[in-house]
């Protein structure tokens, strides 16, 4: 997204896309992953979706690129309204390290899934038994193994 950012409505779009694929599977979770060099025309109006979305299976992670005004964005990721389910990461702060943006990315996703499957009652499913005969990949000619159970 750039300027000027308005993200209420596409995020509770996301958060009924969300629900309505958790009620149809059980064990549904959603990320979102929203890239933005601007800043929020009106955080009101995002912290309100946001909170109204913090009931739903999902979490919101948000990638600043370049050097806008951030300020809104560490407001959503800090603010303290139902379950968190924001995470912000400006992406000039780990750009000469993919490795520790892909960290700081998927930090608090875990514990946001975690959370939200505990206050719903959702239970693992039971784990699923492979034997090593049942495995196959396949590389592609690009490189890429595919592989299937």
């Amino acid at each position: 997204m750039s300027e000027p950012t308005d993200i209420s409505e596409v995020v509770e779009a996301a958060a009924a896309k969300a629900s309505q694929a958790q009620s149809a599977g059980g064990q549904s979770y959603s990320i979102m992953l929203i890239l933005t060099d601007g800043q929020i025309t009106d955080v009101n109006k995002a912290a309100a979706s946001i909170f109204k979305c913090s009931k739903c299976p999902m979490s919101i992670v948000i990638i600043g690129v370049g050097n806008g005004d951030f300020r809104a964005m560490n407001f959503l990721d800090d603010m303290k309204c139902g379950r968190d389910i924001v995470q912000f990461v400006p992406f000039n702060q780990y750009r000469d390290n993919l490795h520790a943006l892909s960290k700081a990315v998927l930090k608090e996703v875990p514990g946001q899934l975690v959370e939200y499957f505990q206050m719903h009652g959702i239970q693992p499913n039971p784990p699923v038994q492979q034997n090593e005969d049942e495995i196959t990949f396949d590389e592609e000619d690009d490189g890429v193994i595919e592989f299937s159970f």
